[in-house]
């Protein structure tokens, strides 16, 4: 069934997520599915996700919702989801985008950086800030929390924007349609965890 990337709500039944007690029950619509394209996340990635949510808790004041966004997953493909941690919930399943310097040619994120004028896309656990509106409309400011790895995302003005055509190639931010920014951005502003995976490197 064609999915709209701008508000995929998906009800995972047998999903347990206590983000206090960092336990996942896999849905079984997950497991089955695996290898071959979904467009849920694969019961692999919620393993290490859930791991990266008990190591960044306590940084999460807005511990309701969190980001996950693969990168072992094409740009053509939805990779982006908002998990609802009090309600079992995908509430938000999306396309996004990745830098272009970041691409191998084939729609693959496999080069990152930290490193300020990169153009690179970063990985790892961040914590979204406030919101402003800039260049590109209604924005959300990103803290990297892994030293060496993102935590110059301030300073590199990496945030979450809309674009008109998405998934585009961007300058690493996070980039979604204009529909899916404004909900993505109410839903987590304010001190959301957002985890950024590419499973070729080792947190």
């Amino acid at each position: 069934m064609k999915r709209k990337h701008f508000l995929g709500i998906l009800l995972a039944a047998g999903l347990s997520m206590t983000f206090g007690y960092c336990h996942w029950n896999k849905p079984k619509e997950i497991i089955s599915v695996e290898p071959a394209y979904s467009p849920l996340p694969s019961n692999q990635l919620l393993g290490v996700f859930d791991e990266r949510l008990c190591t960044y808790q306590s940084e999460a004041p807005n511990a309701r919702y969190a980001i996950l966004v693969d990168y072992d997953r094409p740009i053509q493909q939805e990779r982006l989801w908002v998990l609802d941690l009090n309600t079992n919930e995908v509430i938000l399943t999306s396309k996004t985008s990745h830098a272009a310097n970041s691409d191998d040619g084939n729609g693959y994120a496999t080069t990152f950086s930290n490193v300020p004028s990169s153009n690179i896309s970063s990985l790892g656990m961040f914590k979204t800030g406030d919101t402003y509106h800039g260049q590109w409309g209604y924005s959300l400011r990103l803290h990297g929390l892994e030293p060496g790895i993102n935590d110059k995302a301030l300073e590199r003005y990496i945030v979450i924007h809309s674009y008109e055509v998405c998934p585009i190639y961007s300058l690493g931010c996070i980039v979604t349609s204009p529909e899916t920014n404004r909900q993505l951005i109410e839903l987590t502003k304010g001190g959301s965890l957002l985890y950024i995976h590419w499973s070729a490197r080792d947190f």
